[in-house]
């Protein structure tokens, strides 16, 4: 699929892009796998507007450095507005300047002779996704959302390791829908919480763009035995926290994001779940919390 000008919306926000680098780039973005299914029609208001350029000098330095990932993207701070630069092997690739409001912001890219990338290409969309979040009490975290057979929707938070991807893998063939096995948005609509899945998968390549009221809140460990243990409020979002991409560089959104985890856990049962890596984890989830649809 190749467009010049297009939405695309995780977690319920709406980016539109606007690709202005001239005829002699084609095509003007490619996209291609699962971010494709997160493009959505231009017809409502976007939250963030973007315009694609070419970067056709070298950039002035950035001011102010925020937040360096130690990896391929720095943000900074310019004065007027934010900068995030993107490199590969230390070459910078791409710079996005974006308003103080992020409501608007401009992406310059370096020509390329071949397909020209997707603009927002990893990391920069979910870059910017994170800074939208913590004005709009939301958060993004590691774990795998499902909705089960009755409509009940289950988040399995956990870091690496902890058996998001086991976790999917147990329920595909079972669950009605899984919205992630890595990466989910969770953010208070219409007086509830919901979660979102995002393009962001993981070692079992399921994504999708739908979103589902979440019911229950699991903290994974893997275990010998399976078991639902209860877990303090105070305990619940310190465990949370470590499972999100808390904005280091921004105290008010650090304590956005941290009071966005309260309002959670006092929404939404949180417990920890250890479970064995067989479909006994998946019959002694639903014994425990399945109410007939």
């Amino acid at each position: 699929m190749s467009l010049s000008d297009y939405s695309i919306s995780f977690g319920g926000f709406r980016i539109r892009v606007h690709d202005v680098r001239g005829e002699n780039v084609r095509p003007h973005v490619s996209l291609e796998g699962p971010i494709a299914k997160y493009i959505v029609a231009n017809d409502a208001p976007a939250h963030l507007d973007l315009t694609v350029e070419t970067l056709k000098a070298p950039p002035i330095p950035g001011r102010t450095l925020l937040f360096d990932s130690g990896g391929v993207w720095r943000l900074f701070d310019d004065g007027d507005c934010y900068r995030i630069e993107c490199r590969v092997y230390g070459d910078l690739y791409k710079i996005a300047f974006l308003s103080k409001d992020l409501t608007h912001g401009t992406v310059k890219m370096v020509p390329y002779d071949v397909t020209t990338p997707y603009p927002l290409q990893y990391p920069l969309d979910e870059v910017i996704l994170n800074l939208l979040l913590p004005r709009h009490d939301a958060v993004e975290l590691h774990g795998c959302g499902l909705v089960d057979r009755n409509g009940n929707g289950y988040l399995f938070a956990g870091n690496s390791g902890a058996g998001k991807t086991t976790t999917a893998r147990l329920w595909q063939h079972d669950a009605a829908e899984i919205l992630s096995d890595d990466r989910i948005v969770v953010r208070h609509e219409e007086g509830a919480w919901r979660m979102y899945g995002t393009p962001w998968h993981g070692e079992a390549d399921i994504c999708s763009p739908s979103h589902a009221r979440l019911h229950r809140i699991f903290l994974l460990e893997q275990a010998a035995y399976n078991s639902i243990d209860p877990i303090s409020t105070a305990a619940a979002v310190a465990r949370m926290l470590s499972c999100t991409f808390p904005p280091f560089h921004d105290a008010g959104g650090l304590n956005a994001i941290a009071g966005t985890l309260a309002d959670i856990s006092a929404a939404v049962p949180v417990t920890r779940l250890s479970f064995v890596n067989d479909r006994s984890a998946v019959d002694f989830v639903r014994e425990a919390f399945e109410v007939a649809a």
